[in-house]
């Protein structure tokens, strides 16, 4: 019968499977901080958005702030106000992705605590979050677009200087 055929080709059908596909992976083998920040293939049980592992910090770096796992949650302790920890992500140009993260699991942060979403790290000319007012354990949530870039940066901001917010289940995906 006619119209009762497949009508995608191998490659179509990957890429609408890859596009709901979690992309915050870790594989030792392949990570690269701007291309393959966790690795598309990595496995669930390495998933960095989690903090499972004490050296998941070494894919985040820190301006103005020390980055450190703590109780299973990415801890970012400010050394001026403002002070963050950030990791970049590649993303598809012109296509909608949708960040969620838990913040403050454990009701231990002492200050706010913002996301950044920039072409730079620090940077808000993607968007950002702004954390005043959300409680520990609250969910941090955000879809955007990300425009003409093939990265983005995402900052994990500490608003206070000598203060520090925590931030645990991240979660980065194509909305």
């Amino acid at each position: 019968m006619l119209g009762l055929g497949a009508s995608c080709n191998n490659d179509e059908g990957y890429a609408k499977g890859e596009r709901y596909r979690e992309r915050l992976h870790k594989t030792v083998t392949t990570y690269h901080p701007t291309y393959m920040p966790y690795g598309r293939s990595g496995s669930e049980a390495d998933w960095v958005g989690n903090f499972s592992d004490t050296d998941d910090e070494e894919h985040f770096n820190g301006v103005n702030a020390t980055v450190a796992i703590s109780s299973n949650t990415l801890r970012i302790i400010a050394t001026a106000d403002n002070g963050y920890g950030y990791i970049s992500v590649s993303v598809v140009p012109y296509t909608s992705y949708t960040f969620t993260c838990l913040y403050d699991p454990n009701d231990a942060a002492s200050s706010d605590g913002d996301i950044r979403f920039g072409t730079s790290h620090g940077a808000t000319d993607i968007a950002d979050i702004d954390g005043q007012g959300v409680d520990g354990g609250g969910t941090m949530t955000i879809t955007f677009n990300s425009g003409n870039n093939h990265r983005v940066y995402i900052s994990f901001v500490t608003v206070r200087n000598a203060k520090a917010t925590y931030y645990d289940n991240i979660s980065f995906k194509e909305s």
